[in-house]
Order: C-alpha cells, then structure tokens, then sequence
C-alpha cells in the first residue's frame, strides 16, 4: 500500500467479476445475453441453472470466468421465499441456512412428505383467504404419530422462512445482509480465503 492506493489482486477480482456474471444470470428479468449464457452452458431453469454441473468446461472467455468463479459463488448462493413455489424443502439453502437433507434427525418426515408428493415449502403452507392469500400456517397433512417430535422440529427449522404471499415470486439471494451480490463484496469475502487464485 503506497500513499493511500491498494493494489488489487487481478486473480481474486478475476474470480469476483465471475461470480457478477453468474449473479446476472440467476437473478432478475431475463435479457437476451443471459439466455445465451444459460442455453448454451447451463442445465435446466434458469434461476435454477447452477444446481446442476455446466454442460461443458469449455466455451468462451466469459464462460471461462464463470467456471473459474462458480464454487466460490455457489457456496453462499440462497432462496428468499416468495411463495415457495419453486423452494425444494430439502435440497434448497434457504435464508442462507444449509440444506434440511443434512439434518438425519428429519430422515422419517422427510421420506412421508416425499410418499406424499409434498417437496416445496407451497405444498406444506395454509394460505388465508384474504385478498392478498397471506401466509397462514404450515400444513404438514395427518402424518402418523410416531412422527410427531420430527413435525414439530421440521417446523421449528423452518422459522422465519415463511413465504410472503401467494401471489410473490421466489427469488436468489446470496450471503447473508443484504441478498444481493456485488463484485466488491465478493472480492472482500476471497481476500479472506488464502491461496484463492
């Protein structure tokens, strides 16, 4: 550091512009270059199109960037709960959290609402009749007995990631304040990693 002026790691920023460009990708409208990037490249839904391993590892220098980014970005990739629609209970980060399917605790309410074909958090909600169908309750149908305790401690995981209406869209989110990813927020988490580049 000379006279105030910090010199950037280009490997690190590299890595950070990467993760701007995937963020870009899942996040917001679609436009045209996202829907290149994502058919060429990625797999399934767009904002769904990084759950699952690139369709290559070679393509272009903007790709090259993504690639060499995705780990990092993945890693603190989230869902905000609009209406649950799109959340998968078990495999999804929620709010940030890990993922319920580490939980072995959950392993036989988990199998019966799998039986039962209830795998987003829309399948286990109540809504209200109000106008707006505000979140009511969770709605985990009439499991056996036995499965009382892992009902109420699947519930008690899934505090504060109740969906806002049901007319609200799901969206990503990435770490943990404000949801959103900058390139200088990512840069500043990899300082803190050593050997990033």
């Amino acid at each position: 550091m000379e006279g105030g002026l910090q010199i950037r790691d280009v490997a690190t920023q590299n890595i950070a512009m990467g993760s701007k460009l995937l963020w870009n990708l899942v996040s917001g409208n679609s436009t045209w270059s996202k829907r290149v990037l994502w058919k060429k490249y990625f797999q399934g839904h767009r904002v769904r199109c990084l759950d699952q391993p690139p369709k290559t590892t070679r393509g272009s220098p903007i790709f090259s960037l993504c690639l060499r980014a995705l780990e990092h970005f993945k890693s603190k990739l989230t869902w905000i709960s609009g209406n649950g629609r799109r959340i998968k209970i078990w495999e999804d980060s929620i709010l940030g959290d890990p993922p319920l399917d580490q939980k072995e605790e959950l392993l036989n309410i988990k199998a019966w609402l799998q039986n039962n074909n209830l795998s987003t958090l829309w399948d286990i909600y109540i809504w209200d009749d109000d106008e707006d169908k505000s979140w009511k309750n969770w709605n985990l149908g009439t499991y056996p007995e036995v499965l009382e305790e892992e009902a109420r401690d699947l519930k008690k995981a899934l505090q504060g990631k109740t969906p806002l209406k049901a007319c609200s869209k799901d969206r990503r989110g990435w770490g943990a304040s404000s949801g959103k990813y900058t390139a200088a927020k990512g840069y500043r988490l990899l300082q803190g990693i050593p050997h990033v580049p």
